[in-house]
């Protein structure tokens, strides 16, 4: 038969482990509010981000459109941009060769 100073001592070792593991329990409980909070966090900055870099890739398509229909500093236009400018189309009827579409470079095969 166990001695009752023996069931005294199992008795106080069984508290203090029940006392951790309440401290544990306590600190996963934290820990599983810290990481909820954590991944709202995380979700809020990913929305925010994909709506900037929606909008920048907005921006840029719309910078690059007005900048293909802008003659360049320092060159002469292209018939491009004289036909964007013209608010003529490239299919246009040329008088001048008496052809439908975009005049050919010199030389070029019929």
């Amino acid at each position: 038969m166990v001695s009752a100073r023996r069931s005294k001592e199992c008795a106080s070792h069984l508290r203090e482990a029940a006392a951790h593991h309440d401290t544990a329990a306590e600190s996963l409980e934290r820990h599983v509010h810290d990481v909820d909070r954590l991944q709202e966090s995380i979700a809020t900055i990913e929305r925010r981000a994909a709506t900037l870099t929606a909008d920048a890739r907005a921006r840029t398509a719309a910078h690059e459109a007005h900048e293909a229909h802008q003659p360049a500093a320092g060159r002469a236009p292209s018939d491009e941009d004289v036909w964007s400018s013209a608010s003529l189309s490239p299919a246009t009827f040329t008088e001048a060769e008496g052809t439908s579409g975009p005049p050919r470079p010199a030389g070029a095969a019929c």
